[in-house]
């Protein structure tokens, strides 16, 4: 549409002139991907661990939480006797933790559910009483991992530290393959 004031003209640019509106829709949703793809979507130049400090997982279940990057790094650290951490940094920056910690039977999984920051910043949480999960983090109990007493119970827990990382249904299937994996583990075994 013309510009209603007299003299003036609006001056279009060249590489605009002659394009359909659908065609100029279609480069600009190009545009707007290829800038959105360098910011989130990074290559990844390492391979993705299978193991989280000797707890299979399958590759594919870890890779939707960790970022792109030349170099990934699995440190484990055990804080104390009834709790062994695996941290994942990539580039040098912890990224995600895995966790087998022998706690209290009471209380559950809905009282690690409140300690674990992924889960309460990853919204909605969903499960039940032997695991709860939100995009961000998740909390499982072991079956058959329990204290001679019965008092004390071994719980997984997994958390997402990047706030702009999240998928409900992809933490589920990750915290599913680790806790499975997690009951052969000498923390489970020592316990029955």
């Amino acid at each position: 549409m013309p510009d209603p004031r007299p003299g003036t003209t609006k001056r279009v640019p060249t590489t605009v002139r002659g394009l359909s509106a659908a065609a100029l829709a279609a480069a600009m949703a190009m545009a707007v991907g290829l800038t959105s793809g360098c910011s989130g979507g990074e290559e990844r130049a390492y391979r993705t661990p299978s193991d989280l400090c000797g707890t299979a997982v399958p590759a594919d279940a870890l890779e939707p939480f960790l970022p792109g990057g030349e170099k990934v790094a699995v440190k484990e650290e055990q804080p104390a006797e009834d709790t062994l951490r695996c941290r994942v940094s990539v580039d040098g920056e912890q990224v995600f933790v895995a966790s087998l910690e022998l706690r209290e039977r009471r209380g559950g999984v809905f009282q690690l559910f409140g300690l674990n920051a992924g889960m309460k910043d990853g919204g909605p949480a969903e499960g039940d009483d032997d695991l709860m999960y939100t995009e961000r983090g998740a909390v499982s109990r072991l079956k058959g991992c329990a204290t001679p007493d019965d008092d004390k119970v071994l719980y997984t827990s997994l958390e997402v530290l990047p706030k702009d990382v999240g998928d409900a249904q992809a933490m589920r299937r990750l915290a599913t393959a680790y806790t499975k994996e997690a009951q052969q583990s000498d923390m489970c075994r020592g316990q029955g």
